[in-house]
């Protein structure tokens, strides 16, 4: 559901930026996932991979500095993906912006779960 919402905010923004306003699409993209990144943590945080009310075993902040790095590394990479993409595809912007987030939901789902996932304690240690 969380992925979902983000995915239509993504691509809202995206799309906005890049159609209405006519924003380069690797600038567009850039933007539109900072956007969904800020408001993804704390809905993978909260909602998608919460304990559960169990204590956490990884901090907030721990979280946030390898939710950060990995989200860097997306910014980073992303535009230049879309630019790419969309470039091949024969300027088709939104395809080209789809085909990218295929790639990147699957990629972030994986980075996410292992951040967010608490890690359990083996019997006997401490």
């Amino acid at each position: 559901m969380v992925g979902g919402l983000l995915f239509v905010l993504d691509f809202v923004v995206y799309i906005v930026l890049a159609r209405a306003l006519g924003i380069e699409p690797g600038v567009a993209q850039f933007v539109s996932r900072g956007t969904g990144a800020i408001t993804g943590f704390f809905l993978h945080r909260d909602f998608s991979f919460s304990t559960g009310g169990t204590a956490r075993k990884v901090s907030t902040a721990s979280q946030g500095l390898g939710y950060t790095l990995a989200t860097i590394g997306n910014l980073l990479l992303s535009p230049f993906l879309v630019h790419w993409t969309v470039a091949a595809l024969g300027g088709r912007i939104a395809l080209g912006k789809i085909a990218v987030d295929v790639f990147l939901v699957v990629e972030s789902y994986l980075v996410m779960r292992f951040l967010f996932r608490a890690k359990h304690s083996s019997p006997g240690s401490s």
